[in-house]
């Protein structure tokens, strides 16, 4: 049986183009950044993007251990922590001090991101117990979403 060349053309080109977006999804990591790299638990990873024409956007700091915490700071950190879980945010509001720190931590089954609306903030796929803080300089509204599951949303002020 003899084809058609135009019809392997097409299989060719749509074989090639399947390939393509699997590569594709597979290097942007489910939603980051594919120039961030995921950390070793007990090292810190930058996962911010570069910020806007606001140069007094917040600084943020992404961990993969919280261990490094003192007594003190932990005290205080939990009243900072927002859960992931069940594919929600918890709680979805939360209103802090400017400088505060808030982690996030991924209690889902499922991979997860935290990423600000205004792009001040965006962490790398969160398994299952990692972890993402950011520490809050200015005040203001910070809404968030899962890059991932974009349904997800919550917000942060900051007074």
């Amino acid at each position: 049986m003899r084809y058609h060349p135009k019809s392997l053309f097409i299989v060719r080109n749509a074989a090639a183009l399947v390939a393509l977006l699997v590569t594709g999804s597979l290097l942007t990591g489910c939603g980051t950044d594919s120039g961030h790299a995921t950390s070793a638990p007990g090292i810190s990873a930058s996962a911010i993007d570069s910020p806007g024409p606001n140069t007094s956007s917040p600084s943020q700091q992404a961990t993969a251990d919280a261990g490094a915490n003192t007594p003190d700071s932990a005290e205080t950190s939990a009243a900072h922590q927002i859960k992931i879980d069940n594919f929600t945010f918890s709680p979805q509001t939360l209103t802090v001090p400017v400088g505060a720190t808030i982690t996030w931590i991924n209690r889902d089954d499922v991979p997860h991101t935290v990423a600000d609306t205004g792009k001040r903030f965006k962490s790398v796929a969160l398994d299952t117990d990692d972890k993402f803080s950011f520490t809050f300089t200015t005040p203001g509204e910070f809404p968030y979403f899962c890059g991932i599951h974009t349904h997800m949303t919550g917000k942060i002020i900051v007074k």
